[in-house]
């Protein structure tokens, strides 16, 4: 016996302002009402989303909990721009925290900077360092490959009405950081809207934003600021850094209750700096990442995986919603699909397996709407049986099938790439289906011939099936092909055999293999037995979607094996091959 192995060789007015802020505050009411009706519960990528509608993702740390104290909980999103980032990024989608984070601290308990700390930039602060553990810690590995890096040069800004000024400031490669004091009036567009709570009450939330420099004394510093929103919804600026320095300074002569007087506001200083403020955290999410939206809550609607059908995908008059982002390691292979007696079957293998995980399917119409959706396998490897009598079908509609990890509500979800099942164009008459009443499906040849093909199997589940060829009144001809008897596509996908043996030592037919002719079986192993390699004929990529990693040739001679060598690789096979030399 001999053995083988082939290699793989951007100044507003007070009226102007006003008078703009009716409409916008108008059309975004219209529109939250309008999205609410007219997104359905299952959405392809981010076509679900709005300005101001919500996306759950992450949970909550013991140094960020909307309530103080309690980690684990889902954190909610508002979307600021759905279109891109704050940077311009055309992928991104910028969002925001609803909900103010923090300590168990009234307030929040977060400062800016640590006390003393002579600087109020953004960098390597408080705040940054909270934001930093935030991604870290919030987060799953999944979700952080979602979130885009955001570079952004903030100009000087002055506030409308109160005239406050900022400086400007630069964020490089940032996963997550503050709004700043423009972000925060632009998004929000009055103070009602920059409201937030923190454990049930409005409270202050930081932004990434220095204070002018213009405040501070020319002499010595007496304070140094940054921005905030306060629990009116105003933008303001809060002391991150003060020296109480000029007061030992003061004449003898001065009343001593104002030293007091000083000294307690100097006191109050100290506390002020040290500051009980809340995070608002920002970042912006690669669209690219994401696969679809769902409800927040009841996500993905499907029967019980198992049941063969898809649902029709429903209208969702929520504004809640959750991720389903793509994980490139949830794998599936899909072979072609036949259809009989208005079921179509559809063979795969190679899924990710697990208590939370199934294949499942949505259909799509040519604009991208998906209209159904469905939970159809658990295994990793088998036939969807998918029943076609409760499903309307439109002109280009497409069918996918893809591995996806259900987390539960308000939890982020995953999926691997979608896979569109494609099925063989042939009549029911042109097709010669065999069903083993045990294993069912076990094979299933399309004849191309008016001819006959004789199958003879053993059981499956004794782990081989026989098939031998029979005597063919009349081949198909045509100029790029020799007569071939039978065509074989798809044949094994249900079958649980894991060898498959071709035995044409004593017969007329000649056997084509199609491309993705194993696909979706769970054969590894396939014994190709004739007198001469002609018999067998293999369209490239005949292997494509298999398991095969053994061929086993007999009954030829040492040209003939050779012959059928080269042919195999051309087909795509790379796996081991064992020759089994003719005893003279």
């Amino acid at each position: 016996m001999m053995e083988r192995t082939i290699g793989k060789n951007r100044a507003w007015s007070g009226r102007k302002r006003s008078f703009l802020l009716f409409f916008t505050m108008l059309f975004v009411l219209c529109m939250s009402v309008a999205s609410a009706y007219a997104a359905d519960n299952l959405c392809d990528g981010v076509s679900g989303f709005a300005k101001n509608q919500v996306i759950y993702m992450g949970k909550t740390t013991k140094e960020a909990a909307y309530d103080g104290k309690t980690a684990g909980k889902p954190v909610s999103w508002i979307v600021l721009n759905r279109t891109r980032s704050n940077d311009g990024n055309k992928s991104g989608m910028y969002l925001v925290s609803r909900q103010l984070l923090g300590k168990n601290r009234a307030g929040g308990g977060l400062s800016f900077r640590n006390a003393g700390d002579n600087s109020s930039d953004w960098t390597g602060s408080n705040a940054d360092v909270w934001c930093q553990s935030f991604y870290r810690g919030a987060l799953t590995s999944r979700e952080k490959k979602a979130v885009l890096n955001t570079n952004i040069n903030d100009t000087a800004y002055t506030t409308p009405g109160w005239g406050l000024d900022y400086e400007p400031f630069s964020l490089s490669g940032a996963k997550i950081f503050f709004l700043s004091a423009r972000e925060a009036d632009d998004y929000f567009l009055t103070a009602r809207l920059r409201q937030a709570s923190y454990n049930g009450e409005n409270a202050y939330w930081l932004l990434r934003s220095p204070g002018s420099k213009a405040y501070q004394s020319p002499d010595t510093i007496m304070a140094l600021t940054a921005g905030a929103v306060g629990q009116y919804g105003d933008t303001l600026l809060v002391t991150v850094y003060a020296t109480d320095e000029w007061v030992d300074h003061l004449p003898k002569e001065f009343p001593e209750q104002y030293r007091q007087e000083i000294e307690k506001a100097k006191e109050a200083l100290r506390e002020v700096t040290r500051g009980d403020y809340a995070a608002r955290p920002a970042f912006n999410l690669d669209r690219n990442k994401v696969l679809f939206s769902s409800s927040a809550k009841g996500g993905k609607l499907s029967e019980k995986a198992g049941v063969t059908g898809l649902v029709k995908n429903p209208s969702y008059k929520g504004s809640e919603r959750k991720l389903t982002l793509l994980d490139s390691r949830l794998k599936l292979k899909v072979g072609k699909a036949f259809v009989k007696r208005n079921i179509l079957y559809v063979p795969y293998s190679g899924a990710s397996t697990g208590k939370s995980r199934y294949v499942s399917g949505v259909i799509k119409n040519p604009k991208g709407k998906i209209t159904y959706y469905g939970r159809l396998a658990k295994k990793a490897s088998g036939t969807i049986a998918v029943d076609l009598s409760s499903v309307t079908i439109g002109t280009g509609d497409r069918l996918y099938l893809f591995t996806e990890e259900c987390n539960g509500d308000c939890l982020t979800d995953y999926a691997g790439r979608l896979k569109e099942v494609t099925y063989a164009k042939q009549s029911p008459e042109e097709m010669v289906d065999s069903y083993d009443a045990e294993s069912f499906v076990p094979l299933t040849v399309e004849n191309r011939s008016r001819g006959t093909v004789a199958i003879k199997r053993i059981d499956s589940k004794a782990g081989t099936i026989l098939l031998t060829g029979s005597v063919v009144s009349r081949r198909l001809k045509s100029k790029r092909t020799k007569p071939v008897s039978a065509v074989i596509k798809g044949a094994f996908s249900k079958t649980t055999a894991k060898t498959v043996s071709f035995d044409l030592t004593g017969s007329a037919t000649m056997l084509l293999f199609e491309k993705e002719a194993f696909a979706g079986s769970r054969v590894n192993k396939v014994t190709f037995a004739g007198k001469t390699a002609n018999v067998f004929r293999f369209r490239k990529g005949a292997f494509s979607g298999s398991g095969v990693n053994k061929i086993i040739v007999r009954g030829m001679k040492p040209y003939h094996f050779r012959k059928l060598l080269r042919k195999l690789k051309k087909a795509g096979y790379y796996g081991k091959v064992v020759y089994k030399e003719i005893k003279e």
